[in-house]
């Protein structure tokens, strides 16, 4: 029985000191946020509205917005409206809904190898890659989606991509990261997000 108990009470030590260990470990860590993204801000008019009121009223901490989408000036007035808000920019290079196609933000001549032949977005990542998009279009065409952002007063604090339409195409991820370079800040948390949990 005395050997039970020794067992007992040395697995309850052993315990005890593991316990210790990870509650002195987390309490040595930062602070843990809980990032909360909404994707695709300004692709419909519906979307703003539930847009703001997950920001305001719920637990949004940031949004991506797509610059060629229909819905872009709209979104960029709310944006305008609450600075407080982190934003990021969703770069996008397909549209990926049917009856529903979205251009470039340059001109389609500058941009030919993006689109087809009606000056709209391929819809999907597949599809522009089977066309052999120039590197140069892309980055060029990623950089004014984020110009045009931040033109229309949005406080671009990251960048993402739609889609993933950049993965798996040779040298567009490497422009990603080379413009994400380019914006400061790109790839951190704002250093006042609109709403930490």
């Amino acid at each position: 029985m005395e050997k039970g108990i020794k067992k007992v009470s040395g697995r309850m030590v052993y315990i005890f000191l593991i316990i210790l260990l990870i509650s002195g470990y987390s309490n040595a860590q930062d602070e843990v946020r809980l990032i909360i993204r909404g994707d695709d801000m300004g692709m419909t008019q519906g979307s703003l509205i539930a847009f703001e009121k997950a920001f305001n009223e719920g637990v949004l901490t940031c949004a991506s917005i797509q610059v060629p989408a229909p819905w872009f000036e709209g979104a960029a007035e709310l944006c305008r409206k609450n600075p407080g808000w982190c934003t990021g920019v969703h770069l996008t290079l397909v549209g990926e809904w049917r009856g529903y196609p979205w251009r470039p933000v340059l001109p389609w001549d500058k941009v030919s190898s993006l689109v087809d032949e009606d000056g709209y977005f391929y819809r999907y990542p597949k599809e522009l890659h089977a066309h052999k998009p120039k590197l140069e279009e892309i980055e060029a065409e990623l950089r004014a989606q984020i110009e045009l952002a931040k033109k229309k007063g949005i406080s671009v604090q990251y960048l993402d991509v739609h889609y993933g339409s950049t993965n798996g195409y040779p040298g567009a991820n490497e422009i990603v990261e080379k413009i994400k370079s380019y914006l400061k800040n790109s790839r951190r948390l704002p250093s006042r997000p609109a709403r930490m949990l």
